[in-house]
């Protein structure tokens, strides 16, 4: 009934506007034949606890852990709390992907049950497994089986912490024990027992080192066989831009696409971290709410299937200042080292309703490439060249205007676009012209709509997303 109700009021002098900020109006067109699309199937890795294949992995780096430090005598609370996890999947996280705590001790069981509790899974840290690594040190099959006997048949376990951004031979070339080539025996052995395992990718620096780059993208998935190819870059960090980050984003895509893996993307919960336990001063907290959804929602439109939070909880030191009895917990994560719910929390919860209603399709997706309009949006992605379709158009699709990228998809035979708001500050509105009237589904906001029109006008926020679907 809702579609035969839009209709009768669809070809009216004045377009009517929805209640999520969607206007359609139809008119009289020339019809184009768009030929049929075959469904294509999508390479997307999700796990049975958080929900199966229609469920976005959303996961977080840092989780939670119990501090062994008291700033001016002042204890920080143990993490490993019914509040603090139940609070976590509030935010939409679905996923532990790093804990400090190892197995071996009581806060890794800690984790396991708590994750179990409220629907996060998490992925391992044993450093019984982790640390016998190399050549030399080569566990047997039956000796990682045995010391994974504890815990893998727990509701949530959903895989191994592996190695956060592992050296190449080609880029990032790091000290004995800690390159690609010294995890993949262990990568193989955990492959044989069927296990997940979680590693990363670092950043490229700039573009004139994108050759050794993808270098190192072919070593990760030569000699680590993954079932996802995960990167970060912060694009509000100091240093970084929008453009780098999109580019770093596409050159992701194109390696994973060529071994027909997914990829998973890394979301900034703040900045002003120092890996050398130095006390910095921090300037304005970043990235700001517009800043924050838009590193999403282009995310989504370049095709991710996996999104990281960086970080969950603020490690202790990263809230060092320059004074000695001063510390910042306000700077970066959903929850400082105090235990206090950081502005990032809020972000992350408000913007967990949209990928919660968009991530059934776009799990089951496939990504054909990104349509840029505007002169700030085309001019942040005119070098990501395999990614972008530069007619302007693809399918139903004849148009777009306004400061915008726009993802194009197969969605099991179906278009379907991602349309982001390019502007970090300021709402605008975006229109979508379609060659014909077709039926689309709009969802944005977390609140899906149905239109019939050939041009549908999208009023977003800054930094907003939507998902279009023709049906």
């Amino acid at each position: 009934m809702k579609r035969k109700i839009w209709k009768r009021f669809i070809c009216v002098a004045f377009c009517v506007s929805l209640l999520a900020g969607v206007t359609g109006c139809a008119t009289q067109t020339n019809k184009v034949e768009i030929e049929p699309m075959e469904a294509e199937e999508s390479p997307a890795l999700s796990f049975d606890f958080i929900g199966g294949k229609d469920v976005m992995p959303v996961g977080g780096f840092f989780g939670p852990y119990t501090a062994a430090y008291s700033p001016n005598a002042q204890p920080l609370p143990d993490f490993y709390t019914d509040e603090y996890v139940s609070d976590i999947a509030k935010a939409g996280v679905n996923l532990i992907v790093y804990s400090p705590s190892d197995w071996t001790g009581e806060d890794g069981k800690k984790m396991m049950d708590l994750g179990a509790e409220h629907g996060v899974g998490v992925f391992v840290n044993d450093h019984s497994i982790y640390n016998m690594k190399g050549k030399d040190t080569e566990l047997s099959l039956t000796e990682i089986s045995e010391k994974m006997a504890e815990y893998r048949n727990h509701p949530a376990f959903c895989g191994m912490y592996l190695k956060d951004e592992p050296g190449g031979l080609t880029y990032w070339t790091k000290g004995p024990g800690e390159n690609i080539d010294d995890y993949a025996p262990l990568a193989d052995a955990l492959s044989e027992c069927g296990v997940e395992y979680y590693t990363n990718l670092i950043r490229i620096n700039t573009k004139d080192d994108t050759e050794n780059y993808e270098g190192y993208i072919e070593e990760y998935c030569e000699k680590l066989s993954p079932s996802f190819v995960c990167f970060d870059l912060y694009p509000f960090d100091d240093g970084n831009t929008r453009n780098i980050y999109l580019y770093n984003m596409a050159l992701i895509r194109d390696g994973a696409q060529r071994y027909n893996l997914p990829f998973w993307t890394y979301i900034a919960a703040g900045t002003y971290w120092d890996d050398d336990v130095k006390g910095i001063i921090a300037g304005e907290p970043k990235p700001l709410e517009g800043q924050f959804d838009w590193s999403i929602n282009s995310a989504l439109a370049f095709g991710t299937q996996g999104l990281n939070y960086f970080m969950i909880i603020q490690p202790h030191y990263f809230s060092y200042t320059p004074e000695p009895d001063e510390f910042d917990f306000e700077r970066n994560g959903f929850f400082g080292a105090r235990g206090n719910k950081n502005r990032w929390y809020f972000y992350a919860e408000d913007i967990a309703k949209q990928i919660q209603a968009v991530d059934s399709v776009l799990m089951n997706s496939v990504s054909k490439g990104v349509i840029a309009s505007g002169k700030e949006a085309t001019t942040d992605v005119a070098d990501c060249k395999n990614l972008v379709i530069k007619e302007g158009t693809w399918r139903e699709l004849e148009s777009v205007k306004g400061n915008t990228i726009v993802g194009c998809f197969n969605y099991q035979g179906k278009s379907a676009f991602y349309v982001v708001n390019h502007d970090c500050e300021y709402a605008q509105d975006i229109t979508l012209d379609f060659f014909d009237s077709y039926n689309l589904q709009v969802t944005q906001d977390g609140e899906t709509k149905y239109v019939n029109t050939d041009s549908l006008a999208l009023q977003m926020k800054a930094g907003d997303g939507a998902l279009i679907v023709v049906e």
